[in-house]
């Protein structure tokens, strides 16, 4: 079985893990590629299609805003905790995988910044 990420679900785990609140798009891709390298080896993919990112915005309108050249996580504190992403978005992962994923997004985070 594949396991998917669509944009928004890519965006809660990363802001979730991320200290910023706001990330630069560029920034954004080189976390998702980085990330990438362990969803592949775990039969996942992430959609970061320009349709699924502004479907995310679209729907995730309270969590997620497009800045200029960056994403902003206008979500409440409570909703950017691990536990409500684990709860929302990631309900269909497997606890390793999910905890491999913010593991990955972490490093990603400090390797990009």
């Amino acid at each position: 079985m594949v396991i998917y990420l669509d944009a928004a679900c890519f965006m809660a785990n990363t802001f979730a893990v991320c200290p910023e609140n706001s990330l630069n798009l560029n920034r954004l891709r080189a976390i998702k590629d980085y990330v990438e390298d362990y969803t592949s080896k775990h039969n996942a993919i992430i959609d970061w299609t320009r349709d699924s990112f502004y479907m995310a915005l679209e729907i995730y309108r309270n969590n997620f805003r497009k800045t200029g050249e960056n994403v902003e996580c206008i979500s409440s504190p409570e909703d950017r905790t691990k536990e409500f992403v684990s709860t929302c978005f990631n309900f269909e992962f497997s606890k390793d995988f999910e905890k491999g994923l913010w593991f990955v997004i972490e490093e990603a985070c400090l390797k990009t910044s």
